[in-house]
């Protein structure tokens, strides 16, 4: 996010037009999605080709929703943003506790 920081800042600014311009949604909305199908390629190791709509919707979907609270956590207070430690512990506790409720 360093690397990238002013594209993820332009990335929200964006959002804030979603309603007042329609080609900045239309822009966005193919811009998640292709992040959504990207996501699930990079992250578990399979050919971008082979993602699965279903998969793009709930995986990538998932790891977008993650990367994007990071970011913004990142713009607002780099120095408390959570490290990737961070999020593998929370992960874990909300994993202990699903499944413990079973």
């Amino acid at each position: 996010m360093q690397a990238d920081r002013g594209l993820w800042a332009a990335s929200f600014d964006l959002m804030a037009q979603v309603d007042h311009v329609p080609e900045i949604r239309d822009q966005l909305r193919r811009g998640i999605q292709a992040a959504r199908t990207g996501n699930v390629a990079m992250f578990e190791g399979v050919d971008e080709d082979t993602v699965d709509d279903e998969q793009a919707r709930t995986i990538g979907s998932l790891y977008y929703a993650l990367q994007a609270g990071l970011a913004i956590q990142w713009l607002v207070d780099p120095d408390s943003a959570p490290s990737a430690d961070d999020i593998v512990a929370g992960l874990r506790a909300i994993a202990a506790k699903a499944s413990e409720a079973g």
